[in-house]
């Protein structure tokens, strides 16, 4: 065989290309399109986070109605999972009280973050009320007590959970089946020095770094706090703290996830935009939430509070070098949920 022949042969195979697009408008899964409140079933109100199940429903804190609800994509309404679904408020073990986290394990079991009544509430599926799991002392600064618990996070293989104790300024870490927990970020009073928190609200933990992301909302910047480690780093936003709209700054973020390529995605809470932080990058992407709109304009957003990004973000298509992108987010803003899937380019890495 000639090298000619060789030349002719030989194939290079470059490794795919992926790049995120986003929509500028979105689409409404659950509460009214119009953005009006209620309490019945088809409705929400201020929703501050939801959890994205692999049965292609989602599970939603829908907060001022002090109830969980799980909404099927493309249902009319939803299903009450936790609390009262006439929106009656209480301390009861059947009751809530201004829900703002939620998370559901792999026994469909669903772990409620139960914010005025300063602890965390586990609802077996199909359950009429719930056990406290965090928070038994109520309120306080004890190690088994909260201050306006925010956020939760869960690491599935140790089954431990991490909650934000957003008046604290701390997160607690409650290893499975225990009483008490531990600081695990924070606690050492509210500030910007690299081993404080000033009112933490979204977290996210990641397996691969064994870090919580820590949407860290009065210091207007997300930080990541590795597991162990007495201080944290900021991702996102002002090292300095100080809150603003332009692409490098945030303003009171709430809501915090990575995508598996580990780009960072922020609920800018008071910017009403979600951004997109690629790795390594300090400047951020608006993605959806398009200012000087109407609040109930589908390309705008209102106090977002939560973004979810389905864990398909980025799938094989074929063994023939094609490679693109399905992100999928989640918003909360003020009464309802929109949800945007995109597509994105396909790249071919073929060199002949």
């Amino acid at each position: 065989m000639s090298r000619n022949d060789l030349n002719v042969l030989r194939t290079i195979h470059v490794a795919p290309v992926c790049s995120l697009q986003w929509n500028t408008v979105g689409t409404t899964v659950a509460g009214a399109a119009n953005g009006v409140a209620g309490v019945t079933l088809n409705r929400l109100n201020r929703p501050r986070d939801v959890f994205l199940n692999s049965d292609n429903t989602l599970t939603i804190a829908d907060t001022a109605n002090n109830r969980v609800q799980k909404w099927t994509i493309g249902a009319a309404s939803g299903v009450t999972v936790a609390g009262q679904a006439n929106g009656a408020v209480g301390n009861g073990l059947s009751q809530l009280s201004s829900p703002t986290g939620v998370i559901v394990d792999e026994t469909s079991t669903v772990l409620v973050v139960d914010d005025i009544n300063d602890r965390v509430q586990s609802w077996p599926f199909t359950a009429v009320q719930g056990t406290t799991v965090a928070g038994a002392g109520g309120n306080g600064a004890g190690n088994n007590q909260f201050r306006r618990p925010f956020g939760i996070a869960r690491n599935a293989n140790t089954r431990t959970l991490y909650i934000s104790d957003s008046l604290n300024h701390r997160v607690m870490r409650y290893l499975a089946g225990a009483a008490v927990g531990a600081v695990i970020a924070g606690g050492a009073g509210a500030g910007n020095a690299n081993n404080q928190l000033n009112f933490p609200t979204g977290i996210y933990f990641d397996q691969t770094s064994n870090s919580l992301i820590i949407a860290n909302r009065n210091n207007h910047n997300i930080v990541r706090w590795v597991i162990g480690a007495a201080t944290r780093t900021v991702l996102a936003g002002s090292a300095a703290g100080a809150p603003g709209g332009t692409a490098a700054l945030l303003r009171n973020p709430d809501g915090v996830t990575l995508d598996s390529a580990k780009n960072l995605y922020v609920a800018d809470t008071g910017n009403n935009r979600i951004q997109l932080f690629k790795v390594g990058q300090t400047n951020g992407i608006t993605i959806a939430g398009v200012p000087g709109l109407p609040n109930a304009n589908p390309s705008s957003l209102r106090s977002p509070s939560a973004v979810k990004v389905d864990s398909q973000v980025y799938s094989n298509l074929n063994d023939f070098g094609f490679f693109s992108c399905f992100p999928i987010s989640v918003v909360l803003q003020q009464d309802l949920i929109s949800i945007d899937i995109k597509i994105s380019k396909i790249y071919v890495g073929l060199f002949r």
